[in-house]
């Protein structure tokens, strides 16, 4: 299933200015040379044993990547996402060997997905390699700190090798991720049982068990502590319950697996290859093929929403995702990807039931949670939007958009000092963020509280963000910095820059507002923005 989490989400994300990194040229077709170099083939299993339809759809797999294999100028993700997809059909029929070898050639052709270090991290745990799944968890958990399905079975492994105060502290995450989660609440239970911790243990397997009554294999568990807990007769009655039915967390990733197993068509693997290398028109084809093959088709309508929206037919594109949620309402990338539709056609109060919902389903989405913050914003909620894209900030400590949006909401509630601390932290954990830096500047150069002003610091930052983009914004920056320090001469000439640039672009909308700033710095000192 194709999910907009993985593409810049609709209209949401800006391109970003470094203050500080520097680029290094390289030959692309020299490293693609060198990568290639350093893949390992993957063996052509035994299909004999399979059903024909299951065979003939692995052969036909195994095609498709050959073919993009043998294109010599293809990309490196459209190589990894070609390895990956076929890693995941072996995967899914536990053709472990190649599913391993396919994953672990995406991954070095593209380091940065998540999806293939996960998927190899799985087919370890399974295989029983429990080192490298947790190696491998901790790699992927790496890429995406906040993927909630990846620290719980980083806590359920590090349990299996004995690791257990790393198994607490990955459990402990991953609550603070999704509160209340059975999974999570089980591996605690499991941990509070080998501690001998039997009220405790309890306490956990009951809630999970509240939560998951099918997971029958954890009234076992409970009857433990209960024995422990000298309470033979619930013992006796939790062990007649026992059964084989486990529980682990929802991953999208592998429960996607499991609709692999279950026939997805020649179309949507062709598809999804033409998706992944961004001929995008070609996808819509395949995918609509599969649609019209099973009309009914959830996996096939959402792909074929998303290949519509990338072509610009986003109103086809919303059809299918209605579609899609018609035949299965709780659906939740078909709910994420109208959302994200929804918003980028500034629909806000309509994207919001939609990413409300997302959220139900996956707390721990930070993709999620600032798209829902960014709907918030158009529809003037302030405090709500506040409320998300803190939310974010924390599951994705790297997001500029959640350090950026979360301050900027700060600032329409007048909460000025929340706002410099917010951009505060977000520059000290990301130094070369020019959008950070950016926002910092105009803060400590023009914030209507005195308090938090601080012309020094605000020039520095200024004058490093123009260096990096010499744009008229990031002049107009510049010259309210220096003006907040008293230099009005110096300050009117770059705003003088700004008016020039603004008379050129025929921004007749701000020249007003501009010609004003620049007039109160040619007056002489002190020629500072006002407070209030």
């Amino acid at each position: 299933m194709i999910d907009l989490r993985r593409l810049l989400c609709l209209g949401l994300v800006a391109c970003s200015v470094s203050v500080s990194a520097t680029s290094q040229v390289t030959d692309p077709l020299r490293e693609l040379a060198m990568l290639r170099a350093k893949l390992e083939a993957v063996s052509s299993p035994d299909l004999s044993n399979l059903e024909g339809p299951v065979a003939r759809q692995l052969r036909a797999a195994r095609t498709e990547m050959e073919a993009v294999i043998a294109e010599p100028n293809a990309t490196p993700s459209r190589l990894a996402a070609a390895y990956g997809m076929l890693g995941q059909l072996y995967h899914a029929y536990e053709i472990f060997d190649a599913a391993l070898a396919c994953y672990r050639n995406a991954s070095l052709l593209d380091p940065q997905e998540f999806a293939w270090m996960h998927l190899q991290a799985d087919v370890s745990r399974r295989q029983g390699n429990l080192e490298d799944a947790a190696a491998q968890f901790e790699a992927a958990w790496a890429l995406q700190p906040y993927n909630f399905p990846a620290l719980v079975y980083l806590g359920e492994i590090y349990l299996e090798l004995n690791r257990d105060a790393d198994a607490e502290a990955a459990f402990e995450e991953a609550l603070a991720l999704s509160p209340g989660s059975p999974s999570t609440m089980a591996g605690l239970g499991h941990l509070a049982l080998r501690r001998r911790e039997f009220e405790d243990a309890a306490g956990y397997f009951t809630h999970a068990l509240i939560y998951v009554p099918d997971a029958n294999r954890l009234h076992y568990s409970l009857a433990m502590a209960y024995r422990g807990l000298g309470r033979t007769e619930e013992a006796r009655h939790h062990l007649e319950l026992r059964g084989t039915v486990g529980l682990r967390p929802p991953d999208p990733l592998i429960d996607g697996l499991q609709q692999l197993r279950e026939g997805e068509r020649v179309r949507l693997v062709r598809g999804r290859l033409a998706f992944a290398s961004g001929r995008f028109q070609e996808a819509a084809d395949e995918f609509g093929a599969a649609v019209a093959a099973d009309p009914e088709s959830v996996r096939a309508l959402v792909n074929l929403g998303t290949a519509l929206s990338q072509l610009g037919d986003q109103e086809s594109a919303r059809v299918q995702f209605e579609k899609a949620l018609a035949i299965e309402p709780l659906h939740t990338t078909a709910h994420f990807n109208l959302g994200s539709l929804l918003v980028s056609q500034g629909a806000a109060p309509e994207a919001i039931p939609h990413l409300q919902e997302t959220i139900r389903n996956t707390p721990y989405d930070a993709v999620a949670q600032l798209l829902l913050a960014q709907a918030f914003v158009a529809t003037g909620d302030n405090e709500a939007s506040l409320a998300h894209f803190e939310q974010a900030a924390k599951l994705d400590p790297a997001s500029e958009d959640a350090v950026v949006g979360g301050a900027a909401a700060l600032v329409r509630l007048n909460q000025y000092t929340r706002s410099k601390s917010v951009l505060e932290a977000g520059f000290k954990r990301m130094p070369s963020s020019g959008r950070i830096a950016f926002a910092l500047a105009r803060l400590l150069a023009a914030c209507p509280d005195a308090q938090v002003r601080d012309g020094t610091r605000a020039l520095t930052l200024a004058e490093q963000v123009y260096a990096a983009e010499p744009s008229p914004r990031h002049a107009q920056t510049v010259a309210q910095a220096l003006a907040e320090l008293g230099r009005c001469e110096t300050a009117a000439e770059w705003q003088q820059k700004v008016v020039d640039a603004a008379v050129a672009d025929g921004a007749t909308d701000v020249l007003d507002i501009l010609r004003a700033d620049l007039e109160m710095y040619q007056g002489g000192s002190p020629c500072r923005a006002p407070v209030r």
